[in-house]
């Protein structure tokens, strides 16, 4: 029967999706759209019923739903995450033929602007940071490579955290990542000597570990010896090192990230074409983001325009 199924559904679709983080999310954004779409019905009740909604009464509910995160100050990313969740949960139904039906059409998202605060820390907090751990303790040695990775190569906190012993080439000085947007295609990064040794180093706290298996990066705590490092975990050892470096604005693996980039364009005289082999991002776009904050292109102009006004500069 069809009830014995339902609850395993979401799971199937789920399993699907490489990443950890994009699961977490899509099931709160699907189970969100059910409760909203269904309130008086049972998680099982409301599948069944959405399994049987005909294409026009669907794409109505997608509607109403996208309007509703809207009207609840949810950020633009946060509703196009929401209705490209459905739109694949929807999707995936259809292939297993558990419904006769897709949308009609895409449900259209919220468009979202190009501005971001890129530009992390400054070098000299980036530089106070990295003093920060204890490199005489087994977990002080394992938090500067944390660091290291994430303001010399600019890496994302799942390709970190993912990252096994096999994945080191002492040899070739690199490290192969499932960079994000790539599928299952490993790509190889370079390491800087420091950050190659350091790591050399924090391997040797470790005797007899299965290397090809082994995640590179494991937990010291009691709790969780041994078990690998989570993205969580990673976001609050950030947290921790910035609080002892007296940096009181939020930082987190993603704004070192930022730093990283905006320090990388700094020391290259803002060669994009150069950066953007170390920051991995599809379009070259995205690198003049980073730039134009870097730079303040805006300020520039509105201190011209603010002179010329003042009759200090003329055309």
């Amino acid at each position: 029967m069809l009830n014995q199924h339902i609850s395993q559904l979401l799971l199937d679709y789920l399993e699907g999706l490489r990443s950890p983080n994009t699961r977490r999310a899509y099931q709160h954004d699907i189970t969100r759209f059910m409760a909203f779409t269904y309130p008086a019905l049972t998680p099982d009740e409301a599948m069944e019923v959405f399994l049987h909604t005909s294409t026009e009464m669907l794409a109505s509910l997608a509607y109403s739903f996208r309007n509703f995160l809207v009207q609840s100050g949810r950020s633009e990313a946060v509703v196009n995450r929401s209705l490209s969740a459905l739109h694949g949960f929807v999707t995936h139904t259809y292939r297993c033929g558990l419904r006769e039906n897709l949308f009609s059409e895409n449900i259209p998202g919220e468009r979202i602007s190009s501005y971001r605060d890129t530009r992390g820390i400054t070098l000299a907090q980036a530089r106070m940071l990295l003093q920060q751990p204890d490199t005489s303790t087994t977990s002080g040695r394992r938090d500067l490579c944390l660091l290291l990775l994430l303001l010399e190569n600019g890496l994302r906190r799942a390709e970190i955290t993912a990252l096994n012993i096999s994945d080191l080439n002492v040899s070739a000085s690199s490290l192969r990542i499932h960079s994000k947007g790539k599928g299952t295609q490993l790509q190889p990064v370079t390491l800087s000597p420091r950050l190659l040794d350091a790591l050399i180093i924090m391997l040797q706290d470790r005797p007899g570990i299965d290397w090809p298996t082994s995640p590179l990066f494991v937990n010291y705590s009691n709790a969780t010896r041994g078990q690998r490092l989570t993205a969580d975990g990673l976001y609050k050892l950030v947290r921790l090192y910035a609080e002892r470096s007296g940096l009181h604005s939020v930082l987190s693996p993603h704004r070192l990230r930022h730093t990283a980039i905006t320090l990388a364009l700094d020391a290259t005289g803002g060669d994009v074409r150069a950066v953007q082999r170390l920051s991995r991002h599809a379009r070259l776009e995205t690198l003049m983001v980073y730039d134009d904050n870097r730079r303040d292109l805006q300020g520039e102009v509105t201190r011209s325009l603010s002179e010329a006004l003042q009759g200090r500069r003329s055309y």
